[in-house]
Parts: structure tokens; C-alpha cells; sequence
């Protein structure tokens, strides 16, 4: 597995547009044909495309990723929001914020 490879595919799988995987594969260059040794590697370049995000796991234990949800306006563009948030904190932003999280 290679940061190229890992690019075509996510390109193919509709995840990054071609001009997103050529910039990043410009940007690793250096090391972009050069196979990965773990798999955790792979999981990393998939943050270097754009497509996930990586969190320090030391003190997340009780915690878990919730979609966000909130009042949208019509024909108007959203990204997705992800919260990292144990029940207790969810409850409150929905609480203090109004923000849901649906199931």
C-alpha cells in the first residue's frame, strides 16, 4: 500500500476530487510510492487526503463521535459536524445549544 495507491482509490470511490489527490500526492512527493510498513500508516494518509481526523486518545475512553445535527436554511450547502462527546455533554449541548443528535 502506497499514499498513490491510497489516493487512486479514494479518487475512485467518489471520497476526493482528482485535483485534491494531486495535490496531496505533490505534497508527499518525497514518499509517496513508498509502501507503507503498517497499516496504522495507511489510516493516517487517509487524514493527509482530507478524509478523516485524527484525536490524541488519551482521556476520550468515555466518549464517542455524534453527528451533529442543527437548523439548516434552505438550498444552502452544510458541511457534516462530528462531536466528540460523552452522553452527559451531548445532553447538555442539546440542553444549553440546542443542537441534536440524531440516531
Amino acid at each position: 500500500m502506497t499514499y498513490t495507491r491510497i489516493g487512486a482509490i479514494l479518487h475512485e470511490i467518489g471520497m476526493v476530487s482528482e485535483a485534491q489527490m494531486h495535490r496531496t500526492l505533490a505534497e508527499a512527493a518525497n514518499y509517496a510510492d513508498e509502501p507503507l510498513e503498517e497499516h496504522y500508516e495507511a489510516a493516517c494518509a487517509l487524514e493527509e487526503f482530507g478524509v478523516a481526523v485524527s484525536v490524541h486518545a488519551d482521556d476520550i475512553d468515555p466518549r464517542t463521535w455524534r453527528y451533529l445535527d442543527f437548523e439548516r436554511q434552505p438550498h444552502r450547502g452544510y458541511d457534516s459536524i462530528m462531536v466528540l462527546a460523552t452522553p452527559e455533554q451531548a445532553q447538555a449541548l442539546q440542553a444549553r445549544l440546542a443542537f441534536t443528535f440524531p440516531n
